[in-house]
């Protein structure tokens, strides 16, 4: 009888060869990507290499791979992501990844949740609306955390999956989430709060684990800076996301040693201006506060930051306003043409253009009856000395002089001595000659005369605007039933 196989033998059947280096550091790289403790405190490389093995059924034989040790093996094959996190034991080193590895969205490989942590803050805080602390159930003023923060945010949460999709990774779905805990247990997330559940876990266990460290802090911990809270809504029958505009306490150090809080990492650096400093600040509406204690607030790195943050704000609201009043006087400085307009006789122009109209109309009369002999040459002085502005139209002025002016060249002296502005339009000044006239009677009249320019290829209803005859119709047949 033939003894069966030893145990051993059976898993070398199953077992594959060894890839080439380049493969296994690709694999290596991926599956430390599905630890979220890789952007944190890391991960032992005891427990990565147990997973790599039951994986891809093979052995990670370090010595054929070309390396003495864990730690050698770890520099090498992830030197583009690792992160050395602990390498006291040569042979079994802690290792992470990189801050900006982290920060690069990967919906499948839960390591990257700090990108994911830093576009839900970005999302509430630019789609969410301000936060009213009696909005969450239970809630009230002395709340703590992001929901009793001045200047918080809400998001609701079933807004959250087709943001995520734009902003974040156009493959997320969270059914198909799920990562591997520190031992190297996989965990299948099924529901999207259970997801946001985890990922504010994860930030917290950074935050505790960089605070205990004292290190210099990194980009990832720039990105965790606001605070995020999920909290039950009183309105709503859904859950609010809920952001903080002010960043949390003191989690780590800069290499000179100097305390620094996530409100210095967040807030850009500006320059303020003495002019900027002085300008009040004004809310939404456009008043200005009774008092804005702004130098109260610069008291420190935080207060000095969202002092700049204010003062750059009012700068873009000023700026706003002189911009739209500039725009108000220039759109009230252009008079409309309207004697320009083929289809309808002028309409009766301004005050001031009326104005115009009987000064030059008593002026040209005053001139014309002055005159008594028919050689002498007729003269027309329209001198108007505050008239605001002249505007005439399609065929706006017409002289008129008498017939015993033809043997001497009629002479028109338009001067303007304080005109603001002359806008003609398609007619001219036209002479006209009239018939002789008696002695002693006026000669001539100054008059708006309005006239049609009808092209040769058009009938000459073609100028009456459509519907007008419709219009008018309907209107003496109202009068007329009316009157019945």
């Amino acid at each position: 009888m033939v003894p069966p196989p030893a145990r051993g033998a059976i898993a070398c059947r199953w077992e594959q060869p060894q890839a080439a280096p380049a493969i296994v550091a690709q694999r290596l790289c991926d599956l430390l990507l599905s630890f979220p403790a890789a952007a944190a405190c890391g991960v032992q490389w005891q427990v990565l290499a147990r997973k790599y093995e039951e994986r891809y059924s093979t052995r990670l034989d370090l010595e054929r791979l070309g390396y003495s040790s864990a730690l050698a093996a770890a520099s090498a094959l992830l030197w583009e992501v690792v992160r050395l996190v602990d390498t006291a034991d040569v042979d079994n080193p802690i290792v992470g990844v990189e801050d900006v590895v982290a920060l690069v969205p990967r919906p499948g490989l839960l390591g990257s949740w700090p990108s994911l942590y830093n576009t839900l803050c970005e999302l509430v805080l630019g789609h969410g609306t301000p936060f009213v602390s009696n909005e969450a159930a239970g809630g009230s003023c002395g709340a703590s955390g992001a929901s009793g923060a001045s200047g918080a945010k809400c998001l609701l949460f079933s807004m959250l999956r087709p943001l995520l999709e734009q902003h974040w990774h156009a493959g997320f779905d969270e059914s198909s989430l799920g990562f591997l805990g520190e031992d190297g247990t996989y965990r299948r997330l099924k529901k999207m709060k259970h997801l946001l559940s985890a990922v504010l876990s994860w930030r917290r266990d950074r935050l505790s684990w960089q605070e205990g460290r004292k290190a210099s802090v990194g980009a990832v911990d720039e990105a965790l800076a606001p605070e995020l809270e999920l909290t039950p809504s009183k309105k709503y029958n859904d859950l609010l996301l809920v952001c903080s505009a002010t960043p949390c306490a003191v989690i780590g150090k800069t290499s000179g040693d100097a305390p620094v809080t996530s409100a210095r990492l967040a807030a850009p650096a500006m320059t303020v201006t003495p002019a900027q400093a002085a300008m009040p600040v004004e809310d939404a509406a456009g008043r200005l506060p009774e008092a804005t204690p702004v130098a109260s607030e610069a008291v420190g790195p935080s207060g000095a930051a969202f002092t700049a943050l204010q003062l750059e704000l009012q700068r873009l609201q000023e700026e706003n306003r002189e911009l739209k009043t500039r725009n108000t006087v220039l759109e009230s400085g252009l008079a409309p043409n309207i004697f320009d307009d083929p289809f309808e006789p002028p309409p009766e122009a301004h005050t001031r253009d009326s104005a115009a109209w009987a000064i030059m109309r008593r002026k040209v009369s005053a001139d014309l009856s002055s005159t008594t002999d028919a050689e002498s040459e007729a003269g027309f002085d329209t001198s108007l000395s505050s008239v605001g502005s002249f505007a005439s139209g399609s065929g706006a002025a017409t002289p008129v002089h008498t017939q015993g002016c033809t043997s001497m060249p009629a002479r028109f002296d338009l001067s303007f001595s304080s005109v603001g502005s002359l806008a003609s339009g398609s007619g001219a000044a036209t002479p006209v000659h009239a018939a002789p006239v008696s002695q002693g009677q006026q000669g001539c009249a100054f008059m708006p005369v309005w006239f049609s320019v009808v092209q040769s290829s058009q009938a000459p209803w073609a100028v009456i605007p459509q519907g007008i005859v419709q219009t008018g119709r309907e209107y003496f047949e109202r009068l007329t039933a009316a009157t019945k």
